[in-house]
């Protein structure tokens, strides 16, 4: 059975005036008080109308009596001794938790003790004291932490009297009078089979954090792990929904509501996405973009705002600029994306001449066709596109809306994509926190340094995701929003994470975050948006207890005896952060977390597979010890870094050098709109694989994109709309008709977009500098099962030219007889090198025989033999 033991600090904070100072006893010295009745001037209400002299008597008066109670309060806490109690401590401050033996708890009684504005006991260290142990702020003079004590939420402890007075609860036992830190006596680890205890490890292998196999002291306990005294935390569960109409009558009702099923763990697409999509046999990339970035924004802010801007600017009809449309615009969102997986140096070359670096195709789509006949080219269109693009109102004063709102040219597009993303996903059981991070090269004042990233200097966000989708964010330029909980004081960046907390989807979800955030303080109010956080924490104001904390030890050897070493501490008496614990261990250096999820702190085994053995001398399995806080914590916590690796890969500005800091946000946008689109396409495929396996159908849907096949799918649906609705169209009509429709994409490598509308076939010089550089495509099981050639039964006569090279066999020829067995091959052997009348297919791009060519394209020559 664990025990817990008081701290000897506990003791200063039930201290106020000395009992031998007569308070009423009169004294020449002693000057009169001055009167907190009446004010000073109207512009102070906390100064006193006396005169300066009488109120500076008072104040030193004051200074003295608190330093007298300091004093006495060492002097006792010196003589207290640090013996632990029996037992753990429950949260009501009850001993013998989890014995059968003990007597049953007996009603605790209390007593409301008073404490007034105009108490001369009521000092300023006494109201820090009380503020300390509720969770609230310690900032401000001797009024302003009375009103914060009065006013504050906790009302099981604080009942407002009246302006200038309040009751606090005490009870008779002493030690549960205020929230408490219970410091927790563990037990000692059991051995593990297979386990060497002294390095953490199997034997023969590394532990993770343990590279020499340092062997350790027994310093690992486990705490809160006997039959009884794990904590019980809040569940999972989802918000109540609010009522939609008023009742007049309130009727008793007949049957009790059935509460709502319990939401997912697991986070994934909401309903109104899942209508949106619909089956995703027929989707396509660009339907699940536009539920980030909406038709409606793309077409009043981006088209509406963009040519405004150009307008304003002077450009019209004499001048060589014609209005952008959405269809362009979408265009341009393709073309950065496609600079994102083929990048270029500088956006220009994508129109040059190189025969490397340049792409007609991409030229061609990009220029602007005027209606007299002329053209402005895509270099030009993107200068254009790059100068006048806007997303803002740009007929406001926008000096004095960004000295409101400094990011208030991209507003619209940021509140655009929190909206669209809180509204399209459904989060579930476990989030985290984390910065997000816009690399920007260019000037402005907003610029942060950032020095710990390899994104380098920019801008930055307190973002929340689940697994790789970005569900909120919220940007660290400007004003912190207001969350409530004025009585906290909160910090700006944990308004911020208040903020983002407010938004979830359900209640009592579990909240990663690092040592950036994590307070006490923090985690109060976490708790009261029905919230439970977890994570690493620093030492120095941040609420943790005292006697968890461990130093850093500079000597070597020293830190070597310490690995392993793991304290705890839980948190008592306190309703709005209730059990939380404190936990530091001793591993390469000290690790302390303040967690709210764990429900007790034990030392769990993990497994790694394929590591070296230093003694097999082969990749095997190793086994290892790993406190639970940590595992959770870094099973749970990488959510943002998997979003930022995830829009990083493939983002549209490599190597662009932006001069504009609204353009790094534009970019950084589409990119995040592109992922969490990625992320829904993924969830919403492998619930349906997942489906189509359980009820053991045949599994009917197309191959499965890569998250670079879906970006270059989203790139053509960018580029050409209406082949992408054709294909969609060509899907569901090879469906009704039972055909297979595992194909996934719109266009083959560009080739009907690329020489054919060029060359003439009527030349056969130009027909065989086509072949040369167009090679035909292979045919395989694979590419026949998904569908690649999807065009070979589509009914049509398709076009074809002779192979003036006599070298060139039958493609399908050589496929059928691949497949043969043995004995047929050898009697087809003139189908492996089949050269006999081969032409190319110009819509298929394979070569075939006149015989084939008819078997390929599903045409039945049977009926017209003789």
């Amino acid at each position: 059975m664990g025990s817990a033991e008081v701290p000897a600090a506990a003791a200063s904070k039930r201290s106020n005036v000395p009992d031998d100072v007569d308070e009423s006893s009169p004294s020449s010295k002693k000057p009169k008080y001055a009167d907190f009745t009446t004010k000073k001037s109207d512009d102070n209400s906390l100064m006193s109308a006396e005169d300066e002299e009488k109120w500076e008597a008072e104040n030193a008066l004051m200074m003295q009596m608190a330093a007298q109670t300091f004093a006495e309060e060492e002097k006792a806490a010196a003589n207290m001794s640090d013996v632990a109690v029996e037992g753990n401590v429950d949260f009501e401050g009850n001993e013998n938790v989890g014995n059968s033996d003990a007597p049953p708890p007996t009603e605790r009684t209390f007593k409301w003790v008073r404490h007034s504005a105009t108490d001369k006991k009521t000092t300023v260290p006494v109201l820090k004291d009380i503020l300390k142990n509720l969770s609230l702020g310690t900032s401000g003079n001797r009024r302003v932490l009375f009103d914060r004590i009065r006013d504050c939420s906790n009302t099981d402890l604080i009942n407002k009297v009246d302006a200038d007075t309040f009751e606090m609860k005490v009870y008779d036992d002493v030690e549960a009078t205020l929230p408490q830190w219970i410091i927790l006596s563990g037990e000692p680890v059991p051995g593990v089979d297979g386990i060497d205890m002294e390095t953490g490890a199997t034997e023969g292998f590394y532990a993770p954090t343990n590279p020499d196999n340092v062997k350790m002291a027994d310093n690992r306990r486990n705490f809160l792990t006997q039959p009884g005294e794990a904590i019980k935390r809040p569940q999972f569960a989802a918000k109540p929904k609010k009522p939609t109409s008023r009742r007049t009558v309130q009727e008793p009702p007949s049957i009790p509501p059935v509460p709502p099923p319990p939401p997912p763990e697991k986070g994934g697409p909401s309903e109104e996405a899942r209508k949106l999509i619909g089956d995703i046999r027929y989707v396509r990339p660009r339907d699940i973009f536009k539920t980030q970035i909406t038709d409606d924004f793309i077409k009043q802010q981006m088209v509406g705002s963009t040519n405004a801007r150009a307008v304003a600017e002077g450009q019209g009809a004499n001048t060589n600029f014609v209005p952008f449309d959405q269809e362009e615009i979408e265009r341009f969102i393709g073309f950065f994306f496609a600079n994102g997986i083929t990048p270029r140096p500088q956006l220009e070359e994508w129109f040059s001449n190189c025969w490397l670096r340049g792409n007609p195709t991409m030229e061609k789509l990009l220029e602007k066709n005027l209606p007299n006949g002329k053209k402005i080219s895509a270099k030009d269109r993107l200068r254009q596109f790059r100068r006048f693009m806007c997303l803002y109102d740009c007929r406001q004063n926008v000096r004095e809306e960004t000295k409101k709102d400094p990011l208030y040219k991209v507003r619209p597009l940021l509140n655009e994509l929190n909206y669209q993303a809180q509204k399209m996903w459904t989060t579930g059981k476990w989030v985290s926190i984390d910065e997000q991070t816009i690399g920007f090269k260019g000037r402005s004042g907003m610029k942060l340094r950032i020095s710990y990233k390899r994104e380098g200097d920019g801008f930055q966000c307190d973002a929340l995701c689940e697994d790789g989708y970005t569900f909120s964010f919220y940007f660290r330029h400007g004003d912190a929003p207001d969350v409530g909980h004025k009585d906290l004081a909160l910090s700006p960046t944990a308004r911020r994470v208040v903020w983002l907390v407010q938004r979830l989807s359900n209640d009592w979800t579990n909240v990663f975050m690092d040592n950036l955030f994590n307070s006490r303080k923090l985690f109060t109010a976490l708790f009261r948006e029905k919230s439970k956080g977890h994570g690493v924490t620093r030492t120095n104001g941040r609420g943790v207890c005292a006697e968890v904390i461990q130093p850093v030890e500079k000597d070597v050897k020293k830190a070597d005896r310490l690995r392993g070493t793991t304290k705890a501490a839980r948190l008592i008496n306190c309703p709005e952060c209730p059990d939380l614990i404190a936990t530091s261990v001793y591993d390469t250096k000290p690790v302390h977390i303040l967690s709210m999820v764990a429900d007790k702190v034990e030392w769990g085994v993990k497994e790694r597979h394929r590591v070296w053995s230093i003694t097999e001398r082969e990749l095997k399995s190793m086994k290892f010890l790993r406190l639970n806080v940590i595992s959770i914590y870094n099973d749970f916590m990488n959510s943002v870094d998997m979003s930022d690796q995830l829009r990083n890969n493939y983002r549209p500005d490599h190597w662009m050098r932006q001069r504009k800091w609204w353009w790094s946000f534009f970019l950084w946008g589409i990119g995040v709109a592109c992922t969490n689109a990625w992320k829904i396409y993924e969830v919403l495929y492998d619930e349906e694989a997942e489906k189509l396996k359980r009820n053991k159908k045949r599994n009917d849907l197309p191959t499965k994109w890569t998250h670079a096949e879906f970006i270059i799918e989203l790139i053509n649906d960018l580029m050409w709309p209406e082949k992408s609705k054709e294909l969609v169209e060509k899907r569901k009509a090879a469906a009704a008709s039972g055909s297979s429709v595992r194909s996934k994409s719109t266009l083959k490598s560009g080739k009907s977009f690329s020489s054919s509308s060029t060359t003439d076939l009527s030349s056969q010089e130009e027909v065989e500098s086509y072949l040369k550089n167009n090679t035909p495509d292979s045919i395989t099981d694979k590419r026949l099962k998904n569908d690649h050639f999807s065009a070979r039964h589509d009914g049509k006569r398709h076009a074809s030219i002779p192979l003036f090279n006599s070298d060139v066999r039958c493609q399908y020829c050589y496929y059928k007889w691949k497949n043969m067995d043995e004995d047929a091959k050898k009697d087809a052997t003139y189908m492996r090198q089949n050269r006999q009348n081969v032409r190319r297919c110009l819509v298929c791009h394979v070569n075939l025989c006149w015989l084939c060519e008819n078997d390929w394209h599903g045409v039945d020559i049977s009926a017209y033999s003789v």
